[in-house]
């Protein structure tokens, strides 16, 4: 049974969920970076960060899904919190 995954490492706002797997855990990075692979930190926002929801499968469990280009800045869409106000301009990226 697959578990949504969330992560507090952002100083504001809400946890989010991701996308990747439960069973990444890092190797392909290690693996990278046994041959000489790093990361580049100078970019400052170097992620994709979509708006990711929970789901409810039949048995029970969560699954994350992701609002990427598809649903989001389509007329008559609203994104609101759990509070029922707007938070976003949905046109923004």
């Amino acid at each position: 049974m697959r578990r949504a995954q969330s992560f507090d490492h952002v100083r504001r706002g809400l946890l989010h969920y991701s996308m990747s797997p439960v069973s990444g855990t890092g190797g392909g990075i290690a693996a990278a970076a046994a041959f000489g692979a790093n990361f580049v930190d100078t970019n400052p926002n170097g992620g994709f960060w979509p708006p990711v929801l929970l789901l409810r499968n039949a048995d029970g469990s969560m699954r994350p899904f992701p609002h990427l280009f598809l649903d989001r800045a389509k007329p008559g869409v609203i994104a609101v919190g759990h509070d029922g106000r707007r938070f976003v301009n949905e046109a923004s990226s």
